[in-house]
């Protein structure tokens, strides 16, 4: 399985010059990267928004429900805040989110743009989870659901 690569291993996107986002070849990783969607649960909505009275799924719900299964195939995650564009100005920080595959060295990443809710430390904080948590659950395909303490497992008695 080969990764597009746009020109010479780099492309451009609205004026600005991108690399490439994975090996030039993540068979390995892709097959291993299978077995961890097959093994992995779906991310508990264990918090709740104050602002918006949402349930969500924490960094923690996240990281637990896929941080076995990446460790049992062999896939080594990064997530680095890295300069964003320079081009959007200030007010912004990226992340680098990067799976990869320990036995071959094949890798797949993702860069994920955030605006930040303001120009302080708690603001880079807060956007840096945030980022982390949705940039996670896209490029493994997880999804969250409700905790419902097991309640669903229960059987009524009559």
């Amino acid at each position: 399985m080969l990764c597009p690569v746009w020109g010479q291993g780099v492309f451009t996107f609205q004026g600005v010059v991108m690399e490439t986002y994975c090996s030039e070849s993540i068979t390995e990783l892709a097959k291993a990267l299978l077995q961890v969607q097959n093994e992995m649960a779906p991310a508990t909505k264990d918090a709740v928004n104050p602002f918006i009275k949402n349930r969500y799924a924490t960094l923690n719900s996240v990281m637990e429900s896929c941080r076995s299964a990446l460790i049992t195939h062999g896939i080594w995650l990064t997530q680095l805040p890295v300069p964003a564009p320079i081009e959007l100005g200030p007010g912004h920080i990226a992340l680098m989110t990067k799976l990869t595959h320990a036995e071959s060295g094949q890798w797949q990443s993702s860069l994920t743009v955030i605006p930040l809710p303001k120009a302080d430390p708690q603001g880079m904080g807060s956007a840096i989870t945030y980022g982390r948590r949705y940039a996670l659950t896209a490029m493994l395909g997880m999804i969250t659901e409700d905790d419902d303490d097991g309640e669903a497992a229960k059987l009524s008695v009559k």
